[in-house]
């Protein structure tokens, strides 16, 4: 088992760099914050919680598979939320056509699950 820990140098200055990495890729100002989470659930819980504020639109989610079922019980648990696409009459064996999504424009965000591992679908953007 590889340790290391997050306070070394070598942690500090690989998460530097990959801060300015993201920075220049993405054209993020020095007025926003660059914040690296672990993955698995507490990202499906966390982003509800901070971008969703109660009284606003509710966020919308497609859900097609596992992951994007875990990510809705997660949002469940803090915040209504509304279906852009569900995927569950499929089998969560197919994509949405951009055009079968019902998306408000009104909602705190969108989220989506761009690789469902589970399922083996993928959503590339080239």
């Amino acid at each position: 088992m590889l340790g290391m820990s997050h306070r070394s140098d070598w942690f500090r200055s690989t998460r530097n760099e990959a801060e300015l990495n993201l920075r220049c890729l993405r054209n993020i100002s020095g007025d926003d914050a660059v914040t690296f989470l672990r993955g698995s659930s507490l990202q499906f819980g966390m982003i509800p919680m901070n971008f969703a504020a109660q009284g606003c639109a509710p966020p919308e989610y497609v859900a097609f598979g596992y992951w994007s079922g875990r990510a809705t019980s997660e949002a469940a648990r803090v915040i209504a939320w509304k279906v852009a696409w569900d995927g569950s009459s499929t089998g969560c064996r197919q994509l949405p056509a951009l055009q079968a999504l019902d998306v408000s424009g009104l909602a705190a965000f969108l989220h989506y699950v761009s690789n469902e591992t589970v399922g083996g679908l993928a959503i590339s953007c080239l």
